[in-house]
């Protein structure tokens, strides 16, 4: 069964992070890693599959930047825990983004100085 670990960035929501920071809850147990799959949306090669330590990236949640530069488009995110003599749990529950990082000047408007 699969849980619902991750937190932000909220699912379907859309960001303009070059540098997706994520994060997701501690499940019910203590994985000593986690791996972190960031793939285009609906599947296919894996942008970003890094393992972690979990010693470096969680408190009382787990929130890490990868360091691979995505390019505007639609993502899909997923991760897992490792723990020695348990292995690897199921990957937890898929959420999706959207990278948008041209941004819109709002103020000042066209011409104004």
């Amino acid at each position: 069964m699969k849980s619902s670990w991750p937190i932000s960035p909220a699912d379907a929501s859309t960001i303009d992070q070059m540098h997706p920071v994520l994060t997701w809850s501690i499940p019910g147990w203590t994985p000593e890693d986690y791996e972190v799959v960031i793939e285009p949306l609906g599947g296919g090669t894996p942008l970003v599959d890094q393992w972690v330590s979990a010693a470096a990236v969680c408190t009382s949640d787990c929130t890490w930047m990868t360091n691979t530069t995505l390019s505007d488009g639609d993502y899909q995110w997923q991760v897992r825990g490792y723990t020695a003599g348990v292995g690897a749990s199921e990957f937890s529950t898929t959420w999706t983004f959207e990278l948008n990082s041209k941004v819109e000047l709002v103020s000042p408007s066209s011409g104004a100085t």
